[in-house]
C-alpha cells in the first residue's frame, strides 16, 4: 500500500524539524561537531534538555532519532566556521 503524498510531506517536515532542533541545541551548547560521537546518549541528553524527558516512544524510535542527529552533526561539520 502506497502512502498518500501528504503524509510523506509531513514526515519530511518532521525529520527536518528534528534535525534543526539538534543543530540549534548543539550550537547553543557550544559543542564542536567534530568531537561529537553521534550516539543515543547525546541524543537523549538533547531530548531531556528540550522536552524535559525521554518518552517511551522516543526510546522505541532511538535508531531513527540517532540517524537524524547524525545528519544534523554532518550538516554542522560542512558549515563554514
Amino acid at each position: 500500500m502506497e502512502k498518500p503524498q501528504a503524509f510523506t510531506d509531513v514526515e519530511a517536515a518532521m525529520k527536518r524539524l528534528m534535525i534543526n532542533l539538534y543543530k540549534r541545541k548543539i550550537r547553543e551548547e557550544g559543542c564542536n561537531p567534530h568531537s561529537l560521537n553521534g550516539n543515543w546518549s547525546e541524543v537523549s541528553d538533547i531530548l531531556r534538555g528540550h522536552f524535559g524527558k525521554v518518552t517511551r516512544v522516543a526510546e522505541q524510535n532511538s535508531h531513527k532519532l540517532v540517524g537524524l542527529y547524525r545528519i544534523a552533526v554532518d550538516e554542522l561539520k560542512r558549515e563554514p566556521i
